[in-house]
């Protein structure tokens, strides 16, 4: 049919083919068997078309109702389409402006191309389809085959179900639901919606713009899922077999996990995600910032963010790294903050990796509780958290911050590794008490290695397996310490433990600005099994305030302002210097002990396995001393200077003992094993010889060749010797039967007791003492004596004796020099007895006499009256000859 003008039919039957030709066409229903070919060029308006064959349709514009073709449909339209139905056995092909489509079944492939908007109800292909266009609104969009979509404008969809699909817009306004059997490609230019897809093979969302919003709802994805662009993503949920990759502006996504792949996310602004996991591979995600809910990677896990980093829980497989870049003050925060007072605060674990944990901000790390399989490490401006563990390797903690902005500091509350941990801090470290019963704050397999710039505040316990070293620029505050080997504390200001210390080896604690305060500090001498060396070392430039030392194969050595110790044991010496007093409850050595004070040194207990040596310059006081080798104490005498100082001792035992004072030594009860020697203004010693032989006796003043004042002396011993006794005033009372004063000086009264004499001297005056067995007197005041049971042997004056006693003085000159072997007698006596004798006198007035006789005078003999000098001038010279023999013995033997 070819019509030079419009068309009007209303039914049309042929049972072969259809060709029309002319401009307009209004045509109700045509059944044609063969096919149909209409080419006008004006509009064809049809309502119903049966074709047997193929349908091929040019036109300017088209309306259309249904069509069924058996074949191939080909339409070309310079204009609009309109239609409502078309069913085809065949492909089709449409090239139109902007088109309507109601619904299209089409057994073959489908070509659309238009020029304007397309309005498509349903499509039914059997092979696959191609749209181009501007923009489009599409149902339900079936194809056995691929399906690619190129639009310059919108694209709105309700659902496309395909072999592999390709779609290309300017804008995706909304995508409903997608169910592609092979891969899916959605790129547009700006906006994107994507509610739902399903695809089994790979699947990429690509925006090409600089900026836009795109979102999906759900995507499952069997191979790989690929998100790309510079908008605004949203999504809710993407699971995902294979790989997933992100290389976006900005993101906010509800779930994001890849079952078997891994997981790689970039974004140049924010990205947050609740869900995000690669169950067994690894997971990178780098940002400007991010904020994660939940997160884990089978294997490694790697976060990196130029801005802050947020993540509340993480889990690797693998190693796991969350860092902030330098120079972007970026926060690290984890987890949950942990309250002290929350009984569960310190169960849940925030992040936790099977390999390596490192944390590192360019600003503040804050978070919760973190552990890792090997080495965990923490770096930030601050931190804050609540529990850090390495759970087979170490655990390094490092606060850089500057201190005096305020930063640098460390607050947490437990650390613990397998083997080491390190914490450094440019300002302080401060682990809050756990009030819900914890046991430690830090804690090391191995080793514990400190440094903070500010203070140290562990309200818990400090633990090591093998070594633990606190370098802190501020205070130390701890609950307690211990370590497997070695502590060292080493603090810029004072150091307080409440508790303890507890180490395997050497122990240092030094303060250099404060005081150490500790309740028990205890080396065991041991290390996994092996004796070990365990010095403990304690400085402050304040005071030091230990209740017990224990040191079981090592020294104690501690020096301060001041030492107020508890109980003191070591297997070795102990070394104690003040600049104040030393307070000491009891101190155990199995070497020497050697303290020494600016002030005062007061004991209950010293015992000392081998020498001890005391040293203050204010008094000495103790209960129990106890030296195996001896005992050296000053009290006030130091470098030739000598301050009225005492020293008072309840109880003394020491083979030797050599007390220096500046004023007085008192002793109660003394054990001396072979010397003793006093060096003081007045000595008072009670005591006893513990040795064999004799006992060695040295008695002098403060300072060199000084006299003591006085001395008082209550000794049970067999024998005595005193090489030197330089006192003015001594009393010496003894159990000894020999007594040997070798060099006696400075002497005005001395009073000698022994089991069988009682000897006495007061060189002040020779008056009789009634109460001396034996009675000296010695105007120099520097004699010697020997008092042997009843013989006394002496180069004194002897001013009496009594009849049971003997007494050998030197025969000697008016020079008081010795003449020969001694003379057995009274010096007084027998020098009276030389000088008034009736004898010596005869021969004294000899030639007085002699004189007088020659001149016929009568002389008589001149005899001394005793009866009017006073009794208390007398000496004691009653020694006439009858007197002699009637009660002394006939001889001596000696």
């Amino acid at each position: 049919m070819t019509l030079r003008d419009g068309l009007r039919l209303g039914s049309l039957e042929a049972g072969q083919g259809w060709n029309l030709r002319g401009t307009d066409a209004q045509v109700t229903r045509a059944e044609v068997q063969g096919a149909v070919q209409q080419v006008l060029s004006g509009m064809l308006d049809q309502q119903a078309l049966l074709a047997g064959g193929d349908w091929t349709l040019q036109a300017a514009s088209a309306r259309l109702g249904s069509a069924s073709v058996t074949g191939q449909v080909r339409q070309t339209l310079a204009g609009a389409l309109d239609l409502e139905r078309l069913d085809a056995t065949g492909g089709w092909t449409l090239d139109a402006g902007r088109s309507e489509i109601g619904s299209a079944k089409v057994g073959g492939a489908v070509d659309l191309t238009l020029r304007d908007a397309l309005l498509l109800g349903d499509l039914d292909a059997g092979g696959r389809l191609q749209l181009r266009g501007t923009s489009a609104r599409l149902g339900n969009l079936s194809t056995g085959e691929d399906t690619a979509i190129e639009l310059t404008g919108d694209l709105a969809l309700q659902r496309l179900q395909a072999k592999g699909a390709r779609v290309q817009a300017g804008n995706a306004s909304r995508l409903g639901e997608m169910d592609i059997e092979g891969d899916l490609q959605v790129r547009v230019d700006h906006d994107l919606l994507l509610e739902q897809a399903r695809v089994a093979g790979h699947a990429a969302l690509l925006h090409g713009g600089s900026a836009g919003s795109l979102r999906f709802g759900s995507l499952a994805v069997a191979r790989t899922l690929q998100l790309e662009g510079l908008g605004d993503w949203q999504g809710d949920v993407a699971e995902v077999q294979g790989d997933l990759t992100a290389a976006i502006g900005s993101g906010d996504f509800g779930r994001l996990e890849s079952a078997t792949g891994a997981v790689r996310l970039e974004a140049a602004r924010h990205l947050a995600v609740d869900d995000l996991h690669s169950r067994q591979q690894g997971l990178e995600l780098s940002a400007a910032s991010a904020e994660l809910g939940r997160a884990s990677a089978a294997g490694l896990f790697r976060v990196s963010t130029r801005g802050d980093l947020v993540l509340n829980q993480g889990r690797s497989g693998g190693d796991m790294s969350l860092v902030t870049a330098a120079g972007s003050l970026g926060n690290v925060r984890f987890g949950q903050g942990v309250d002290p007072s929350d009984p569960q605060g310190l169960v849940a674990t925030h992040l936790a990796s099977g390999g390596n944990l490192l944390v590192q901000a360019d600003g503040d790390v804050l978070g919760g509780n973190a552990e890792a399989q090997l080495e965990l490490r923490m770096l930030g401006r601050n931190l804050r958290f609540g529990r850090v563990a390495s759970l087979g390797e170490d655990v390094f903690l490092q606060a850089s911050g500057d201190a005096r902005q305020g930063h640098g500091n460390v607050f947490g509350l437990v650390v613990e590794a397998k083997r080491d941990i390190g914490v450094i801090a440019g300002g302080d470290l401060s682990l809050p008490t756990v009030l819900f019963g914890g046991t430690y704050s830090l804690k090391a397999g191995r080793d514990l290695v400190v440094g903070v710039g500010g203070d140290l505040d562990l309200n818990g316990v400090a633990e090591a397996g093998r070594d633990l070293r606190f370098d802190i620029a501020g205070t130390v505050a701890l609950q307690g310490v211990r370590a497997g080997r070695d502590v060292t504390i080493n603090s810029g200001g004072a150091i307080h433990i409440d508790q303890f210390v507890e180490a395997g080896g050497n122990v240092l604690l030094k303060a250099d600005k404060g005081d150490v305060r500790v309740s028990r500090i205890t080396s065991t001498g041991l290390h996994e099994g092996r004796s070990i060396a365990g010095d403990i070392v304690l400085a402050a430039a304040g005071d030091i305030a230990v209740a017990e030392v224990e040191s079981r194969n090592g020294r104690i050595q501690a020096e301060g302002a001041s030492l107020l110790l508890g109980d003191l044991v070591a297997a070795r010496s102990v070394d104690l210097l003040s600049r104040g007093l030393i307070r000491v409850a009891t101190s155990r050595s199995g070497g020497d002990q050697r303290w020494s004070a600016d002030a005062g040194i007061g004991f209950e207990h010293l015992l000392a396995k081998g020498q001890a040596l005391l040293d203050g310059l204010l008094d000495i006081r103790g209960t129990q001393l106890v030296a195996e080798q001896g005992a050296v104490l000053r009290a006030g005498v130091r470098g030739g200077a000598v301050v009225a100082s005492s020293i008072h001792l309840q109880r003394a035992e020491a083979p030797s003992l050599s007390l220096w004072a500046g004023d007085l030594v008192r002793v109660a009860d003394a054990g001396i094993g072979q010397r003793l020697d006093l060096h003081a203004r007045d000595s008072q010693l009670y005591g006893r010889h513990t040795g064999s032989g004799q006992l060695d006796l040295w008695a002098e003043g403060s300072g060199a060749g000084q006299v003591a004042q006085t001395l008082a002396l209550r000794l049970e011993a067999a024998d005595i010797v005193a090489p030197r006794l330089h006192v003015a005033d001594a009393l010496i009372d003894t159990t000894a039967a020999r007594v040997d004063l070798r060099d006696a000086r400075g002497v005005e009264r001395l009073e000698l007791r022994t089991p069988l004499a009682r000897v006495r001297m007061d060189n002040a005056s020779p008056s009789y003492m009634a109460d001396a067995d034996i009675q000296l007197y010695e105007l120099d005041k520097a004699f010697s004596l020997k008092q042997d049971s009843l013989l006394s042997s002496t180069n004194a004056y002897v001013l009496h004796r009594k009849l049971t006693h003997q007494v050998v003085v030197p025969n000697f000159s008016a020079s008081h020099e010795g003449e020969g072997v001694p003379y057995e007698g009274i010096t007084a006596a027998r020098y009276a007895e030389q000088h008034l004798s009736s004898g010596l006198t005869l021969v004294r007035l000899a030639s007085l006499l002699e004189a007088a006789r020659l001149r016929g005078a009568v002389v008589t003999a001149w005899a001394p009256s005793w009866s009017q000098v006073p009794l208390d001038t007398r000496i004691n010279i009653d020694v006439a000859d009858e007197r002699l023999e009637g009660n002394e013995v006939a001889h001596w033997a000696l």
